[in-house]
């Protein structure tokens, strides 16, 4: 068994989300002590986590409060610090995998970097893909706290492709982000060649066409014995929606079993984009 250091990254040795719960799950259990999910995100080695736990004993957390701007970016900037790829400056919210392909860049909102590395390795080098982080575990889903992610985004994505339509989608709450994102692109008179919502649960109204993702094995698919959820799309999605399908369970989409069926999925998806120019 693999001895565990001091300084050892809890991400660099495989952990992920559901695993923070986890931990801090039985943290809880067994020390008798709270802890918080983010505090493994921002102190991810055992050295910073016991400093960060020693200071919540000694100073209670502060009281709720709305996010600004500013802290909101710093819990994000904190999160991303890990990612790899190329970024546009060193303060970029935005990392790019297979940078040299030749076909038109795909942003996507990720829930971590996990899933930009496989979506990037599924889909091939020709294919540039620019992850950007949603709002899990850094923030509420406020209207106020999504607007400040998307403009965020809808501003270096303008800096990184200043000319062309553009093709933005995301997952589960990076699908929340990824509407946002593109109504923000839109005020300031970009086109968005395609939007593509993966898993999302919640679905609020949007002008252009939408690519809808689901798998009819998870516990987010909207097609129920006796439902139909296409009453919902067709109010909602005033400029038409098309429904598209993969396999796993949700959270298990960019795993070994899985990435293969998502990137055939969106590879024709990419393709229309590509001619729609």
């Amino acid at each position: 068994m693999q001895r565990v250091g001091i300084h050892d990254h809890f991400f660099e040795l495989g952990g992920d989300s559901l695993l923070a719960l986890r931990f801090v799950t039985l943290f809880a259990e067994r020390a008798g002590q709270r802890a918080e999910v983010r505090w493994l995100f921002e102190s991810p080695t055992p050295a910073r986590l016991s400093r960060r736990l020693a200071q919540a004993q000694t100073a209670p957390e502060d009281q709720p409060h709305a996010d600004t701007t500013s802290s909101l970016l710093a819990k994000q900037r904190s999160l991303v610090s890990t990612w790899n790829g190329r970024q546009a400056a060193l303060d970029s919210f935005v990392f790019t995998l297979n940078e040299s392909g030749r076909q038109r860049g795909l942003f996507w909102c990720f829930q971590g970097y996990r899933e930009l590395e496989q979506m990037a390795s599924s889909l091939g080098p020709d294919q540039p893909v620019h992850g950007m982080r949603s709002g899990h575990l850094i923030m509420e889903y406020t209207e106020e706290n999504i607007s400040v992610l998307a403009d965020h985004y809808a501003a270096e994505i303008n800096k990184l492709q200043p000319a062309g339509s553009i093709v933005l989608g995301g997952n589960c709450q990076g699908a929340v982000i990824a509407r946002a994102t593109a109504l923000s692109l839109e005020r300031a008179g970009r086109e968005i060649a395609l939007l593509v919502l993966m898993e999302e649960s919640t679905f609020r109204p949007y002008a252009g066409h939408v690519a809808l993702l689901f798998s009819r094995e998870s516990s987010l698919n909207p097609y129920r014995p006796g439902a139909d959820p296409e009453v919902i799309f067709r109010r909602v999605y005033a400029g038409g929606f098309s429904v598209h399908w993969m396999t796993g369970r949700h959270g298990e989409f960019f795993g070994e079993d899985n990435i293969c069926s998502l990137g055939e999925t969106l590879r024709p998806l990419l393709a229309s984009a590509q001619g729609s120019e």
